[in-house]
């Protein structure tokens, strides 16, 4: 029985450019199952647009141009 050379073992051999495509696989898959798991999450989760949907719009209210500025209590300014 003869055996193996140490200097060239037998099987395959990995080069660097297969490692790192292997890992960039890996990395991928994780990327992409945590977008989904967090798609999943959040489409359960409320949030403030929704509770507004339901909501009345109303209209802003302007002062007449002659009106002065409001003070800070929200009452007319002294002129």
């Amino acid at each position: 029985m003869t055996h193996p050379d140490p200097a060239n073992p037998p099987g395959p051999r990995r080069t660097t450019r297969f490692n790192g495509v292997v890992v960039l696989l890996v990395l991928l898959l994780f990327v992409v199952a945590g977008a989904y798991v967090w798609a999943r999450w959040s489409a359960d989760d409320d949030s403030a647009a929704d509770n507004a949907a339901e909501g009345a719009v109303q209209p802003a209210y302007v002062p007449p141009p002659d009106a002065g500025s409001p003070s800070p209590e929200g009452a007319e300014a002294p002129r």
